[in-house]
């Protein structure tokens, strides 16, 4: 069976490699398969002095992909925690209660705002 050629490009990006590997300070730069097999730390590529794209091993591509997955299902357990503690807790309160106590709190809330308003805070 015949290998598959892969197509070498000319990149119209400077190269710019975390401080554990040398910096390549070309205009234009043409990354080779071999330079990316090898390379060891993520490479910068960046157009007109500003990062554009990184270039990673596939594998810590997975890796990190795989994490986002796992941080968004741990938030997920954590609010449904979250929530059934909440749930716990006011079910000793009637629907009305509840009611009365959100319309309360969202009047001070805006109370608070309009005073900020008038007084000129910038942190609204």
């Amino acid at each position: 069976m015949k290998a598959k050629r892969v197509k070498e490009s000319r990149a119209v990006y400077r190269a710019k490699r975390k401080p554990s590997s040398p910096r390549v300070s070309k205009a234009n730069i043409s990354l080779r398969w071999a330079e990316l097999e090898s390379a060891t730390a993520p490479i910068i590529l960046e157009k007109d002095g500003k990062p554009t794209a990184v270039v990673i091993r596939y594998e810590e591509y997975e890796r990190s992909t795989l994490s986002q997955v796992e941080r968004k299902q741990v938030a997920w357990r954590e609010m449904e925690k979250l929530l059934a503690q909440v749930h716990a807790h006011t079910q000793k309160f009637s629907d009305d209660e509840i009611e009365a106590d959100i319309t309360m709190a969202r009047g001070e809330v805006r109370e608070a705002h309009r005073l900020r308003r008038i007084k000129g805070d910038p942190k609204l």
